[in-house]
């Protein structure tokens, strides 16, 4: 099927046509268990491209008109039966997503040429497959939250812990016990916000950059006042 997609049959004789819509009808009249459309590696894909081969040889061809619309219904009915007959949703998008010889998903030669039999609206794996495909596979993975990404926020923002035990290192003191949350995917979501993020990074330098200066001027005020105290001493 994927090479007739490849030739213009619009250019065939009648002879050459009619054994064609025939050997698809053969396909079609086939016991389910036995159906050669069912037993290739992508039976969406394959029945999709003979339901399109027969809309473009009834377009071109009048006199096939009536019997290719009869076939294609039938093909079509034959999908839906077996798109009900899966379980597995994988196993489904595998298909849907599967790609043909010129580039196309099964997704994309369906909606191309309507055949809605093959994603009914009442299969809630279709729907499931679309809403996924709407919001994005990874759509979940990006929380945009990133306090838990920020050594800054997390001093400024959490409540100071009262330190237990003696052994305390000094930089869980003074990050007040910081640790990253690395279960969050932070890579996906640089990939698509990485303005947003980069913003987020520059306010962080500049905040630590203001504090930095605060103790520093408090420091000089401090050593000032001692200098100016010790000399009336």
């Amino acid at each position: 099927m994927n090479i007739l997609t490849l030739i213009d049959i619009s250019v065939w004789k009648n002879k050459h046509l009619k054994e064609l819509v025939e050997i698809i009808n053969n396909y079609v009249e086939e016991n389910y268990d036995k159906n050669r459309l069912l037993l290739s590696p992508n039976p969406l894909m394959s029945i999709s491209l003979a339901a399109e081969i027969l809309h473009k040889i009834a377009t071109s061809r009048r006199k096939f008109e009536n019997e290719c619309n009869k076939i294609q219904n039938q093909l079509l009915a034959l999908g839906k039966m077996f798109s009900s007959k899966i379980e597995d949703e994988k196993y489904y998008e595998s298909l849907i997503m599967g790609i043909d010889f010129k580039g196309r998903t099964v997704l994309k030669i369906i909606t191309q040429n309507t055949f809605e039999p093959l994603m009914d609206e009442n299969d809630p794996k279709a729907e499931n497959l679309m809403v996924m495909i709407w919001h994005g596979k990874e759509a979940t993975k990006c929380d945009g939250n990133l306090f838990g990404y920020s050594n800054l926020s997390h001093i400024i923002m959490t409540r100071a812990k009262k330190i237990s035990g003696r052994n305390q290192s000094l930089t869980n003191m003074i990050t007040n016990y910081y640790h990253p949350n690395f279960k969050v995917d932070y890579s996906y979501q640089y990939r698509y916000r990485s303005r947003a993020i980069s913003f987020y990074f520059y306010k962080e330098f500049f905040c630590a950059l203001v504090m930095l200066v605060i103790f520093q001027v408090n420091y000089m005020i401090n050593k000032l006042f001692y200098s100016t105290s010790t000399t009336n001493i």
